[in-house]
């Protein structure tokens, strides 16, 4: 039987997760007035006539309606309150950054409300509906040529993003919305001298200093919001949304984005504290841990490793409680024994941390965005495999240039160099061939593609290429830190961490070590 988490408090309030053996997921508590979304809508954005709406999709935080009107098609994207405010203000600013530094093609927000005073009940987002199917509806039906064309948009956009880097680790917010005060969920003091550091340039070949843009800083108005009538809300107004959330004065790190060219971004955005799944899950969003923006590798994977060190602990301790005291659970208890391993794996993993990242330099680390989840359910084409989007940039971060210089999350999987033949397959009672065909083929198609997005990038951005092909053994450390917890994987982190002590030489990686137990 799976158990119930409540939140703590009314910012929370419409949100429970629901426990079991395998982990915890969001729930809706209340059911959404579908006519109370069209109304806002219509209101918001001014549409003419009648409208009607019917539900569309629901992810892990959102669920998704479209609102058909004479004009246009609308999607309503209405939130849980998993991280109140910012992740609503993030996602806006991601969207915006993209539409404006990339080519990639992404929903234009045409109206947003990053609290829950409108009659909804919960927070929005009003974009607007990109036309196409999800790669994963017709993987099979797209050519490879198709494919291929769509992994030179894709190298492109990373290309983008690689020449237009960041400083310091975190989710991007509009510039203008930062107060220097608040926090929600007890972010430290930070000194007003210690600002100046991150305003110095990224590159030097960047050229202009985040000091010399702010002279031009009248164009970080450029990202508004709207409420639900679709007046524009004025920056002190979207400061007041963030300053009703929070619990005591800060002054707040800032770490200003550039174009490659170093001239101020047509709406200035700033790298601020982070929005992700890891920090806002179940009832991390609760605990006193650093939520940046972190200046470095370091800071951002230790505080990874805090927010799991102090679920596993607690979760031990619930279990040996229980078996000290005979008690019976409703619910099928976590095993003590694989508790103490993950703990003594986060342990090991803290402890190595100077070694995988030294901390070279007081400047914020250069970072870059990286969607994290831009799978074939999230990249959209037409009839003829052609892109026609990227959707979901919730929680899209930031992030170091060792993780975020890799394969998008759509090319990633097993290597298979040689093609499958079709007629060496089994075939079933009616011709068809059998299903481990189609998942060879895949491989296989995949294996070709990589190559091909590396030598995109290799022409586009040689310096790209090094930092991957040098970077194996840190996205290790990450994929340890991301999968610690995970049942299968457990055995697979010790042998490497093992390894690792015992000093032997050229042993398999622990990325490679996945990829060939699953073969």
């Amino acid at each position: 039987m799976a158990a119930v988490g409540k939140t703590q408090s009314s910012a929370f309030s419409g949100l429970e997760w629901v426990h079991d053996l395998w982990g915890s997921e969001p729930r809706w508590t209340v059911d959404l007035d579908e006519e109370a979304i069209k109304q806002t809508v219509q209101s918001a954005l001014e549409l003419p006539g009648a409208c009607t709406i019917e539900f569309l999709a629901q992810g892990a935080f959102n669920r998704l309606y479209i609102i058909r009107s004479t004009e246009k098609d609308i999607v309503a994207r209405v939130t849980l309150p998993v991280d109140p405010a910012w992740k609503t203000l993030s996602e806006v600013a991601t969207l915006k950054w993209v539409r404006e530094n990339t080519s990639l093609p992404v929903p234009e927000v045409l109206a947003y409300k990053a609290d829950r005073s409108s009659v909804i009940g919960f927070e929005w987002i009003f974009m607007s509906k990109m036309p196409g199917k999800p790669l994963a509806d017709v993987w099979r039906d797209v050519s490879f040529s198709a494919k291929e064309n769509l992994v030179r948009q894709l190298a492109l956009f990373c290309s983008d993003t690689f020449q237009k880097q960041m400083r310091g680790i975190g989710n991007l917010f509009p510039d203008s919305t930062m107060p220097a005060s608040t926090s929600p969920h007890g972010d430290g003091t930070v000194e007003t001298t210690e600002r100046e550091k991150f305003r110095k340039p990224l590159l030097t070949s960047l050229g202009q200093s985040t000091s010399e843009i702010q002279e031009s800083d009248t164009a970080s108005e450029d990202l508004d919001t709207r409420d639900p009538v679709g007046k524009i809300s004025t920056s002190e107004e979207i400061r007041e949304t963030k300053d009703n959330l929070c619990s005591k004065e800060i002054v707040k790190e800032t770490f200003h984005a550039k174009t490659a060219t170093g001239t101020q971004d047509p709406s200035l955005v700033c790298v601020q504290r982070i929005v992700s799944a890891a920090f806002i899950w179940d009832d991390r969003i609760h605990q006193d841990v650093s939520r940046g923006p972190f200046s470095s590798s370091k800071d951002w994977l230790s505080a990874r490793l805090a927010l799991a060190e102090s679920d596993y602990f607690k979760r031990l301790s619930r279990v040996q409680k229980r078996a000290n005291n005979n008690e019976d659970s409703e619910q099928e208890e976590d095993d003590p024994e694989e508790l103490k391993n993950i703990i003594y794996i986060i342990s090991t993993l803290r402890s190595r941390l100077d070694e995988f990242f030294p901390t070279k330099d007081l400047e914020p680390e250069p970072s870059m965005i990286y969607h994290d989840d831009m799978s074939r359910h999230n990249i959209l084409v037409n009839e003829d495999g052609i892109l026609t989007a990227v959707v979901d940039w919730e929680c899209v971060s930031a992030l170091p240039l060792w993780i975020a210089c890799q394969f998008p999350p759509i090319l990633q999987g097993k290597p298979l160099e040689k093609e499958p033949i079709k007629s060496k397959y089994q075939h079933d009672e009616n011709g068809e061939v059998v299903e481990l065909y189609w998942e060879h083929l895949e491989n296989y198609e995949l294996t070709q593609l990589r190559h091909l997005f590396l030598e995109e990038m290799q022409r586009l951005q040689p310096t790209w290429v090094e930092i991957f092909k040098s970077s194996q053994r840190q996205r290790d450390f990450d994929l340890a830190v991301t999968n610690c917890d995970d049942s299968f994987l457990i055995r697979r982190i010790r042998n490497w961490l093992q390894d690792m002590d015992s000093g032997v030489e050229n042993f398999q990686g622990l990325e490679e070590r996945i990829d060939n137990a699953s073969l």
